[in-house]
Parts: structure tokens; sequence; C-alpha cells
């Protein structure tokens, strides 16, 4: 129930954006994306969380 400033948004959805394109550059795909895997920190990063039931991909398949 906080309300943030547009743009604090927009610095959390960049950094999420670029842990997304990081785990992909690796070729690991989260699969489970929603609010509740984003983690906020105190000094103002983001974090991408429960990679549980992320997958690897090798030679065109997806690995757990």
């Amino acid at each position: 129930k906080t309300n943030f400033e547009e743009e604090n948004i927009w610095k959390i959805f960049i950094q999420m954006v670029k842990g997304l394109k990081s785990l992909h550059s690796l070729k690991i795909l989260h699969r489970d994306m929603k609010s509740a895997n984003i983690f906020l920190n105190k000094d103002g990063t983001t974090q991408l969380g429960d990679l549980n039931v992320s997958k690897v991909a090798k030679k065109g398949l997806l690995y757990t």
C-alpha cells in the first residue's frame, strides 16, 4: 500500500529489463515473472528472485 513516484517506477522497470537481458544472454529463461518475484532493496536496487522454475536453453531445447 505504498505509492511510488513515476521516476522510481521507471528505475525499477529498467533494472528488471536489464536483469532479464542478463539472464537471457546466459540463455536462462525465468518462467515465473510476477510482482512477488521482484525484490526492492533499501538502497534502491531491484533483484529478480525465485529462479526455481527457470530453464536453461541448450541446442534449441529448454532444460530445468
